[in-house]
């Protein structure tokens, strides 16, 4: 008998609601790769437990000094010997853009440089980068004050979305919707900084898609699509449930192109609104880290997780384009 085979370095976890940390864990540990997840030490944080993660860490909220979060968290890596660290979600990509050439030194982060990332958690970015591709996006309206309000109001189609301008400013603030001047009115006057702050578009009718992307030296190397069955709100809000579908091709192009377009490696969800009645799609956002219904891809047999690992680390990933299972139920509540 030969020499055991070599121990694989473990991987760490950066923030992340439990299905996403947990499905990312579960995926890796079948592999035999040790995982480990750093949470900000906040009253906020969901406790994570999960046999399929080794340990939990402790670091210091993203809000706090900027040496407490640096200095625990390179030292984690450090002392732990990691080889791939993965950001899952908006405020870790955040929290790690001024660490990014210090911890690309030692390991592999699993997102694109802070540059490229920027482009996706800025919105205007995003949209500005999707009308240049061609793709539809939803009409935008700029209201700073409740003078300009008064001067547009009557050219406004009702209801209208009302989204954070960027995800670095986003945190706990919910998608919103204003179904007449009035409510619109009350939300300029409790907020003066309206106008910067949030972003005003169409209300586009239809279901939620996500293309899921895995995207390496700009060729795709892994596909699903999720519809949304039900949301929360109703409107258009966080998906409560959702199923597996088919790819749509023209979909697939689109964000495809689109994330070549700012460069983009690694895994992202790009999330459209199709009207059924008139096939007609126009993009919402891109989610540029593991997105929350990631457990139905896992269940339906596509690993982004292990295949981004093997990609990570020169192998070859065997992904599938078939589903083994079409439909699961999933809640980001």
């Amino acid at each position: 008998s030969g020499p055991p085979p070599e121990a694989k370095r473990p991987v760490l976890l950066l923030d992340g609601t439990p299905r996403v940390v947990i499905g990312i864990a579960r995926s890796l540990h079948r592999h035999g790769i040790p995982v480990d997840l750093a949470q900000f030490d906040s009253p906020q944080s969901t406790p994570v437990e999960s046999r399929a993660i080794r340990r939990v860490h402790r670091v210091p909220q993203s809000q706090a000094p900027e040496k407490a979060f640096d200095d625990a968290f390179l030292t984690l890596v450090e002392r732990q010997g990691y080889d791939m660290l993965i950001p899952t979600t908006d405020e870790a990509l955040l929290v790690l853009r001024r660490l990014d050439a210090r911890l690309r030194a030692s390991l592999y982060v699993a997102a694109p440089r802070p540059e490229i990332v920027d482009r996706v958690l800025d919105k205007a970015v995003t949209l500005k980068a999707a009308r240049q591709l061609g793709i539809r996006v939803p009409q935008e309206f700029h209201i700073a004050s409740l003078a300009e309000l008064d001067q547009q109001s009557c050219h406004l189609p009702f209801p209208l979305v009302g989204k954070a301008a960027s995800k670095e400013t986003d945190f706990g603030f919910s998608v919103r919707y204003y179904r007449n001047a009035g409510e619109l009115r009350q939300a300029l006057a409790r907020n003066p900084d309206f106008g910067s702050q949030i972003l005003l578009q169409e209300y586009c009718r239809g279901v939620g898609a996500g293309i899921e992307l895995l995207l390496w030296n700009g060729e795709v190397r892994a596909v699903f699509q999720h519809q949304r069955l039900k949301e929360l709100p109703p409107e258009g809000g966080v998906s409560i449930m959702a199923v597996a579908r088919t790819p749509d091709p023209e979909l697939v192009r689109q964000a495809t192109e689109l994330l070549r377009s700012i460069g983009w490696q690694g895994v992202a969800m790009v999330e459209f609104r199709r009207d059924p009645a008139t096939g007609s799609a126009a993009l919402m956002e891109i989610n540029g880290r593991y997105w929350g219904s990631l457990p139905l891809s896992l269940n339906a047999g596509i690993d982004f997780p292990y295949y981004e690992w093997q990609l990570a680390h020169g192998q070859e990933p065997a992904a599938t384009a078939a589903y083994t299972r079409s439909e699961e139920h999933t809640s980001e509540l």
